[in-house]
């Protein structure tokens, strides 16, 4: 008995060593015709906007990203479109949107946002990979347990962040490799009028997310964040100050040809 499991905490011992020292390059596989749907949570809370508490937004939707094509760099073209969208605002339920094409964008296989058209580039600026994701790019060569490497993220109303990321665990769910990936920053917020009806926002925005990357199948299969934001608008010669905290998570629902 004692020798079986001397065998199996042996067994363990290499097991979690192998795991560790694993090397893993992490990239975006694009095929065109490549179909992925994930769906998207996000609640948020806004104080200064009325002289009462703070008003509190929570959405949910299902966001389709569609690979119409790949460049011989690697680059993907994405179409995104969103459907599903449930809001509420302080508990009161708004009217559902329709589906809607959000957006049309490159991107390099690292994440790195090269282009995006579309009523969502007004929006999103070239901030990440689609409106449901905060993750930053991913690193130019392989990583293990214990990595670490910064990038910046320059995205929806004119926000630039430098972000810290770290590889906590690499390990094997349903036979694909997945590696999971804590990354935190802090930047600031420069509208110029972008996605705020044209009126200047300025303010500091910081942000602490867990996602995990599939590096079998070269996507994100979920993610979760907190954002926390500080922000100062100017509506008419009135000055606005406004706090805001909210939390953001998406679910890879499926990936496949359509």
């Amino acid at each position: 008995m004692n020798m079986i499991r001397a065998a199996g905490i042996t067994t363990l011992a290499l097991l979690s060593t192998s795991l560790f020292a694993q090397n893993v390059t992490l990239r975006y596989h694009f095929v065109p015709g490549t179909v992925i749907k994930q769906k998207m949570t996000m609640d948020m809370s806004l104080s200064g906007i009325t002289k009462g508490g703070p008003s509190k937004f929570s959405t949910t939707m299902l966001v389709t990203q569609r690979v119409t094509a790949v460049s011989k760099n690697g680059d993907g073209t994405i179409k995104v479109s969103s459907d599903s969208t449930k809001m509420t605002v302080n508990g009161k339920t708004m009217p559902s949107q329709k589906k809607a094409d959000i957006s049309t964008m490159v991107m390099s296989a690292t994440g790195v946002p090269k282009s995006m058209t579309g009523a969502g580039s007004q929006m999103m600026g070239l901030g990440g990979a689609s409106p449901t994701q905060v993750q930053t790019p991913l690193p130019a060569g392989p990583v293990h347990v214990g990595s670490t490497w910064n990038s910046t993220v320059a995205g929806m109303m004119g926000v630039n962040m430098t972000v810290h990321n770290k590889v906590i665990s690499i390990g094997k769910e349903n036979g694909r490799t997945v590696a999971q990936i804590q990354s935190s920053g802090v930047g600031n917020m420069n509208s110029n009028g972008q996605a705020t009806q044209g009126l200047p926002m300025t303010g500091k925005v910081s942000m602490s997310m867990v996602y995990k990357f599939d590096a079998t199948r070269g996507t994100i299969e979920s993610s979760s964040a907190t954002v926390q934001m500080q922000m100062h608008m100017n509506s008419g010669g009135r000055p606005m100050d406004m706090n805001g905290s909210g939390k953001l998570s998406t679910q890879l629902l499926s990936i496949g040809k359509g």
